[in-house]
């Protein structure tokens, strides 16, 4: 257990949303491979976009489908329209007297973890 010295809680979580958006993140690389065939990415095309998707997220910390560049506009709104970039936010972060931090992360209504 950890005696925490400090706490910073952040603002309370939104409301849910009505977003029914599929979450890419934590997607292996076959899953987003699949993911694209939703929306009408050709059978060929779909490595390479996956490939595309996970450098955009994993490499370059990319939060939104408009900073991948490297993508078509055309595709970047057709991935806006049916998928999200959805990273887990900082609830409560806790400190203690020894310097260890503690963090509360939200990922969604009712997804919560401790890191």
């Amino acid at each position: 257990m950890m005696d925490a010295t400090t706490v910073d809680a952040a603002p309370p979580p939104q409301a849910a949303s009505a977003d029914t958006r599929v979450n890419l993140v934590g997607l292996t690389r076959g899953e987003l491979a699949g993911a694209m065939e939703g929306i009408g990415v050709p059978a060929r095309s779909r490595a390479m976009r996956a490939g595309q998707l996970w450098h955009w997220m994993y490499f370059r910390g990319a939060r939104t489908f408009a900073e991948m560049t490297s993508i078509s506009k055309d595709l970047r709104g057709a991935l806006d329209e049916a998928f999200v970039i959805g990273r887990g936010e900082v609830i409560e972060a806790q400190t203690s007297a020894d310097g260890t931090r503690k963090w509360l992360i939200g990922f969604g209504p009712g997804q919560r973890s401790h890191s």
